[in-house]
């Protein structure tokens, strides 16, 4: 039993996969699942375990968003997951025995699968994200999207998450097309030419340089939605103070 992490979702029509996310977090003493309105399964689902404990709020952004979850465990150590991702039991052996140290922010590697299939070349197949840390130290950022918790002294561990990133094509591009219509932190503004040119290297990076190609068609449609987040992004930046 892990008593002194508390693992936090923030979930909404997470029906799909929060059953296999919640059985690979029973041996956690405590699970935050803060609910920002779901209309499906998933509160029913959530429900079932006992080690769960459900509160509703508002969704007011990724960033804010997972900040107020976390403030509602009763541990200082967050290990924050989401909905459709799954602890392995390696990852879960090493979260069992890892020594922490409250200033580092603990980066686990993500198996991302598309239609079930995993993606091991791409940005994707070199996935690490910052999920575990200690909230009297740090935090997630305030991002509206595209969140990460704050700091520089980040430790890699064994083991990983299954992310089923991709259940259905449609839904992966409505996704994608959602988020770049929230609010973007944009560092600076980009000529449409130079944006393009921005996304353009983005794709070949994820394409070519790091072997996107090897994973076929999956490949192919992962880096020209990252093509498009990064046009979008920028565009949307350029534009918005044309407006102004």
């Amino acid at each position: 039993m892990i008593e002194h992490i508390s693992a936090v979702m923030i979930t909404k029509d997470a029906e799909a996969h929060l059953q296999e996310s919640l059985e690979s977090l029973k041996d956690f003493k405590e699970v935050i699942v803060y609910d920002t309105g779901s209309q499906d399964q998933t509160l029913k689902i959530a429900q079932k375990f006992p080690n769960v404990t459900i509160h509703q709020g508002p969704f007011i952004g990724f960033g804010p968003t997972k900040n107020k979850a976390a403030s509602l465990a009763s541990n200082d150590w967050i290990f924050s997951i989401d909905s459709d991702e799954v602890v392995t039991p390696e990852l879960l052996a090493t979260l069992q025995t890892l020594a922490l140290q409250p200033q580092k922010v603990y980066a686990i590697h993500r198996q991302n699968l598309f239609l079930g299939l995993p993606i091991r070349h791409g940005n994707w197949g070199s996935d690490w994200v910052k999920r575990l840390y200690n909230r009297s130290f740090t935090r997630f950022s305030d991002a509206q999207v595209h969140e990460s918790i704050i700091g520089e002294d980040i430790q890699k561990i064994p083991g990983h998450l299954l992310h089923y990133a991709v259940d259905e094509v449609q839904d992966f591009l409505l996704k994608a097309a959602r988020y770049s219509k929230l609010p973007h932190p944009t560092p600076k503004k980009l000529h449409p030419v130079l944006a393009f040119g921005r996304a353009l290297w983005t794709f070949l990076r994820s394409y070519i340089i790091r072997a996107g190609f090897l994973d076929g068609g999956a490949g192919l449609v992962i880096s020209v939605s990252e093509f498009n987040g990064v046009f979008f992004k920028y565009i949307h930046g350029f534009y918005k103070d044309k407006d102004k």
